[in-house]
């Protein structure tokens, strides 16, 4: 089956300054141990990437600050940490999921049913494969896998890729992402919900009030809807609590990709970034010989 790409022209950017400019980019190193992947940029820890089949999905975990601090959520994966919300368990720190792919949910797992509103037999898993590529660089360090979407009684239905590109210097992380579905096996059909698509859910420190969802040409508050268009979404907020200091947190859009970015529903300030081709009868339902997507 034919499959045409959507180039990877977005990027997630976490920054002390705005705009941010690398100035001299850091050697990246990758390392492997078992099912997980470690990123370290100029010798320092960034993220680790988590691939065991046992999980639902797969996800980087967590997110740091080129100064250390780390900006997302630590639970489900840490339990312990003080004050942190214990809400939506299959929102981890950063992942690439879909809520309805032929009928079954990628968004939510099975692990956390009361979170999902549909029976166990429609969850489905994202199980890892094979690892294509994980190779550091002076300035640039590469990580591609391949998955198999499962059932929940373990038919494959699809192919997903997963890449990603690690960059950074003395005040900024860079991932660029690149996430790619293949009806390989069968039609596959992206149903229209607004359970997906790319997620980050961010530290507890970066739900206050000072939080904005930024555009190309404005500023609007982090609560609804925004449109399909040419986005940057700027995330900022000081973490006194922690450090002191201001983050920016983006995902950068160009035209190649269109996405509808949204923050979680929810009464509160929300601390879910997220980008998805579709969402809650905004969009007309569509299908994909290959649905792709880059951050």
């Amino acid at each position: 089956m034919n499959c045409r790409l959507v180039p990877p022209l977005l990027a997630l950017l976490i920054s002390s300054t705005f705009p941010a400019v690398l100035t001299g980019e850091d050697p990246v190193e990758l390392r492997r141990e078992g099912d997980h992947i470690d990123v370290l940029i100029g010798g320092r820890p960034f993220a680790t990437y988590y691939f065991d089949p046992a999980v639902a999905k797969p996800y980087l975990f967590p997110l740091r600050s080129a100064r250390g601090t780390v900006v997302t959520r630590g639970f489900p994966m840490v339990t312990d940490i003080p004050g942190e919300d214990h809400d939506e368990p299959h929102q981890r720190a950063l992942y690439f999921a879909h809520g309805d792919i032929n009928g079954f949910d990628f968004w939510g797992e099975a692990a956390f049913p009361r979170w999902s509103r549909h029976s166990r037999a429609t969850f489905g898993r994202t199980v890892f494969r094979k690892l294509d590529e994980m190779s550091g660089g002076t300035e640039l360090g590469s990580l591609r896998a391949q998955f198999d979407l499962q059932t929940s009684d373990g038919q494959v239905i699809a192919e997903e890729t997963q890449a990603f590109n690690f960059r950074g210097d003395a005040d900024s992380r860079i991932i660029d992402c690149e996430f790619t579905i293949r009806a390989s096996n069968t039609p596959v059909k992206i149903g229209d919900t607004k359970e997906g698509t790319f997620a980050i859910r961010l530290a507890k420190a970066l739900e206050s009030p000072s939080v904005r969802m930024r555009k190309r040409f404005g500023v609007s508050r982090l609560i609804g809807w925004i449109t399909r268009g040419l986005w940057t979404v700027k995330t900022s907020a000081s973490l006194s609590s922690i450090t002191r200091r201001t983050f920016a947190i983006q995902l950068i859009g160009t035209p190649a990709t269109t996405a509808c970015w949204r923050p979680i529903l929810s009464g509160r300030e929300s601390s879910l970034m997220t980008g998805t081709r579709t969402g809650a009868t905004l969009f007309p339902p569509e299908v994909y010989s290959c649905f792709a997507i880059g951050f």
